[in-house]
This record gives structure tokens, C-alpha cells and sequence, in this order.
């Protein structure tokens, strides 16, 4: 939405990037753990004015592999 009219608008950013992050855990990372970045991760809200539309987040530790993949519905509404 347009601060100055109100009026709604569609604006598409170039310079927007996708946040990627990896954690890498040590052996003592536990389920407690993981299910903490989790619930972190998922309220974490998706700003539309300043933040990219989705987020990934690899989270690796012992023989286990994790993927978050946290995005706004706009981008994924058919």
C-alpha cells in the first residue's frame, strides 16, 4: 500500500534475495533443540516491505539433515 495515497499497488523488486542460512550442529544438538529453531523460524513473520519472500534454512548435525523452507503464500498461490 502507498503511505502517501493509500492506494494498493503491486511493486516488484529486483534486488530482493532469498535468505539462506545453514546451521551446522554439534553432537549434543538434541530434538529440544531443533525444535526450538523450528518454532523460531515458523513465528518469525515475513515483512513484505523489507524482507525477501521466502526464507531457507538447512540445519545439519550428526548423520541428520533439516530443511526449512518458510515463505509468504503470495509466491506460491496459484
Amino acid at each position: 500500500m502507498l503511505k502517501s495515497t493509500g492506494a494498493i499497488k503491486q511493486v516488484i523488486l529486483n534486488n530482493r534475495k532469498p535468505e539462506f542460512k545453514v546451521l551446522t550442529q554439534e553432537e549434543s544438538f538434541n530434538q529440544e533443540n531443533l525444535d526450538k529453531v523450528v518454532n523460531e523460524d515458523a513465528e518469525k513473520a515475513l515483512d513484505l516491505q523489507n524482507d525477501s519472500l521466502f526464507r531457507v534454512t538447512v540445519i545439519d548435525f550428526a548423520d541428520e539433515r533439516y530443511i526449512l523452507f518458510h515463505s509468504h503464500h503470495i509466491i506460491l498461490d496459484g
